[in-house]
């Protein structure tokens, strides 16, 4: 074996020395390899763990200069997350948009904003690259921290730059694009995963990059049998679960999935055809489970607002009649939400809405951060339209789709436990599940509308993925209720309890109430605090030496 790898390790130094471009080359090809496999659930995993391997290999090598450093870094993750992102392409075409209408110039708008957010996620590569030339070391254990310390907060300040890209009338700014974030593979890892409670998504970013550092050195060394050891203990550590949690309190939920169009939700064209719909799955739900206490429906469904509408418009309406007759002396919280215009407001606002059929108290939170193009159209793409002659179209959005940001808030359904709500798009955000945790959410819910992406496949794994961190960030179970896509119920752990993607079906569980909490929501990103200390000190050391 050690003779077929020396042999293989010559014809790769042979070959480099024949092509100019050799090294470019493997770093587009891993770049490109790890970016297709970051949305397939299986291979993903091991893929992460060995992917980095090629660009550690070219940033060490003896004699590469300062700019080359710096600009290997850039390409293999400008790479990466261009290949990383193929949903972009999945809400072709625009036309829900009521912009674009061309075929061409749809797919050079959506290509152009792939590629200027793709540069954007891989800015601070360039700089992480640039200083990893000038503080790295000959000792290995040293280039490891470096190097994790250098790429882990390049993944932070990339989520920042890109809601700088993604700029517009309704921006959250701060870290909170955390798409592509490569610590999110390790949500397939059972064990490894649970390091999210102690150090976040930033935790389990560091932990794939000092692993595929470590693996790298070791195959430097010819350490096979080492790396076969802990490739090993990887895998069977995956097999390791913990025991389930059990409390003196646990809520008996409806999670309902439904299969609505953009047009039909977004536009509110059917109301009476969705609200009938809506209607039929609740009163199912509390014929065959009469002690549900607390009911998801789906981002943007407009139960309540449908209802309002037909009985204004027929105020004997025999269906919501029935309906209000069904809900009488029930004790159950429906979740529900819609887009609608408030006084002194040119546009819509997002609002989630809590009733309590027992008390007939109803209690509200706010979407915040918004889906740049779905819900508002960021300067820079702004700025492209009207240069094409869009004016026009781009005032007819903002009339039909244009969103206004809030604040979110806790939803108090109950005097003994509190909800933390957020819509579709935030879940992508480790600090507001965090904040709402803190201020004391006992279950968190995320009620969600993918219709957009056309029942895209990698959007919903990354979905899934990144509930499956935030749940164990914060040590509380997570619900998403799902429109064009899958619903779940996630553990603190991480695991996927139950999951359902089929609009006919339900899902119906005894979720937990967990008042406890985490040394990360406790604590934050303190582990980027100590990744910056350490590059401080090694910074700072350098240039000590050169004094």
């Amino acid at each position: 074996m050690w003779s077929n790898w020396q042999n293989f390790n010559r014809a790769i130094i042979k070959l480099k020395t024949k092509t100019k471009w050799f090294n470019f080359l493997i770093i587009i090809l891993s770049a490109t390899i790890f970016g297709l496999s970051f949305n397939l659930p299986i291979i993903g995993l091991p893929v992460s763990l060995l992917a980095l391997i090629p660009l550690f290999w070219v940033l060490n090598q003896p004699k590469i200069t300062p700019l080359k450093t710096s600009f290997s870094n850039f390409s293999y993750f400008f790479v990466f997350y261009l290949f990383a992102h193929p949903w972009y392409f999945t809400v072709l075409p625009l036309n829900w948009s009521g912009v674009i209408s061309n075929q061409i110039t749809e797919y050079f708008l959506v290509s152009l904003v792939l590629i200027i957010s793709s540069l954007a996620f891989s800015l601070p590569f360039l700089l992480s690259g640039h200083l990893y030339f000038y503080l790295k070391s000959k000792s290995d254990l040293a280039n490891i921290l470096i190097l994790t310390s250098l790429l882990t907060l390049s993944f932070w300040l990339s989520a920042f730059l890109a809601s700088l890209v993604f700029l517009g009338t309704e921006t959250l700014i701060g870290s909170h694009f955390t798409i592509g974030n490569i610590g999110y593979i390790l949500a397939d890892h059972s064990f490894f995963r649970l390091l999210a409670s102690v150090a976040g998504l930033y935790g389990l970013t560091a932990l794939v990059i000092s692993l595929n550092l470590i693996f790298f050195y070791l195959f430097k060394k010819s350490r096979w049998q080492l790396v076969l050891i802990i490739i090993t203990l990887i895998f069977i550590s995956q097999f390791i679960t913990l025991p389930r949690l059990t409390t003196n309190q646990s809520i008996k939920t409806a999670i309902i999935t439904t299969d609505y169009s953009d047009k039909e939700i977004y536009f509110d064209v059917k109301p009476k055809i969705i609200f009938t719909d809506l209607a039929q799955k609740i009163e199912f739900l509390l014929q065959q489970f009469p002690s549900l206490e607390l009911i998801v429906i789906p981002e943007d469904s407009r139960l309540f607002v449908s209802g309002t509408k037909i009985t204004n418009d027929h105020p004997l309406d025999l269906d919501v009649l029935h309906f209000q007759s069904i809900l009488i002396n029930k004790n159950v919280t429906l979740i529900d939400s819609a887009r609608l215009y408030l006084p002194d407001h040119d546009n819509a606002q997002t609002i989630i809405m809590a009733l309590n059929t027992k008390n007939m108290t109803t209690d509200f939170s706010y979407k915040s951060l918004l889906a740049p193009v779905g819900e508002y159209i960021p300067y820079s793409l702004s700025y492209i339209l009207k240069t094409l002659g869009y004016d026009q179209e781009l005032q007819n959005y903002h009339q039909k789709r244009g969103v206004v940001s809030g604040k979110p808030t806790l939803i108090t359904a109950d005097k003994n436990y509190q909800l933390g709500v957020l819509l579709c798009s935030e879940i992508i955000s480790p600090y507001l599940y965090r904040d709402l945790t803190k201020a004391g959410a006992s279950i968190l819910i995320n009620p969600s509308s993918l219709s957009l992406f056309n029942n895209s496949n990698s959007i919903s794994l990354m979905t899934k993925r990144m509930a499956q961190i935030r749940a164990i960030e914060n040590n509380r179970y997570l619900i998403i209720s799902a429109n064009s896509s899958t619903s779940y119920v996630i553990s603190q752990t991480g695991q996927v309890l139950s999951k359902n993607k089929n609009p006919n079906n339900y899902i119906v569980y005894d979720i937990p109430i967990i008042k406890s909490k985490t040394l990360y929501n406790l604590s934050g990103d303190w582990i980027l605090i100590l990744l910056s200390i350490i590059v401080f000190i090694v910074l700072n050391n350098k240039i000590m030496k050169k004094i």
